[in-house]
């Protein structure tokens, strides 16, 4: 009879299986840590990628009500407070008593800015034919505002920069009246000649929101110098001469549309 003699594992094979186990447990251990790190990550860009979408969401709302703050309406209880913009392009013609060479390059800037943000056809073109033209420009001194028969009735202080008058028929802008002081300094000029040209076109007017922007009520009181287009200058500008935007537009119309295009402007991005 064979006899089978039992002997105990030796000693390298003790050693091989304690191996196996650290192997094992070290396996499972980054198995785990690495499926931690990646909830942890997924969550984080899921949290970052949601307060980014509640943050536009925001900065849209933010937006709209500016739109509304600016657009419906106006300063003066006559005007319906609803959208008005032109429907026909700007032709503008410039009226001054003088060459002022440096006026007239910052009009061009202003033109080529403002012509930048427009997608329903409408562009402010300078014109050399007062005839034809329906937007107006007069760079003069103050004492010669009421001289103007478009202005006679325009309230005449020291404290003027810049002013204008628009008309309009069922909402929709005809003809547009500017007037820039040109005894003021030429920083403000510049500033009227930037909002009083925006301001004839449909964004009748002014605001405390926004320090920087064009329709800012109190830059002349506070020398705040706006000679360019804010940031939510140029979404507003870009919301009323959309093709979606119409004239004759209440508030809670307006607002649904620019919620509308804010948003498939974010989904392009």
């Amino acid at each position: 009879m064979h006899l089978f003699e039992y002997s105990s594992p030796k000693r390298s094979d003790k050693c091989y299986l304690q191996s196996m186990k650290r192997n094992t447990l070290f396996v499972l251990l980054s198995i785990l840590i690495t499926a931690a790190l990646t909830f942890l990550i997924t969550k984080f860009i899921l949290d970052l990628s949601s307060k980014d979408r509640l943050m536009e969401q925001q900065n849209n709302y933010d937006t709209a009500i500016y739109f509304n703050e600016i657009c419906i309406g106006s300063e003066y209880e006559f005007v319906l407070p609803l959208t008005h913009k032109f429907t026909k392009p700007g032709k503008l013609y410039v009226v001054k008593d003088s060459s002022y060479t440096e006026q007239m390059k910052f009009v061009t800037e202003v033109l080529k800015e403002f012509n930048k943000l427009t997608t329903d056809g409408f562009h402010i073109t300078q014109t050399s034919d007062s005839a034809s033209a329906n937007m107006y420009l007069y760079l003069r001194g103050d004492k010669d505002l009421t001289k103007i028969p478009r202005f006679a009735k325009a309230p005449v202080d020291d404290g003027l920069v810049g002013y204008f008058d628009s008309r309009f028929t069922d909402n929709r802008i005809t003809d547009a009246f500017i007037f820039v002081n040109t005894n003021k300094t030429f920083s403000e000029q510049k500033a009227a000649i930037l909002e009083e040209i925006v301001q004839s076109v449909g964004f009748f007017k002014d605001s405390d929101f926004y320090t920087n922007s064009v329709f800012y009520q109190y830059k002349y009181l506070f020398k705040v110098k706006t000679h360019t287009l804010s940031f939510q200058d140029k979404e507003i500008i870009k919301l009323l001469y959309n093709p979606k935007m119409k004239v004759g537009l209440n508030k809670r119309q307006a607002m649904e549309i620019n919620m509308m295009l804010l948003k498939e402007s974010d989904d392009r991005r």
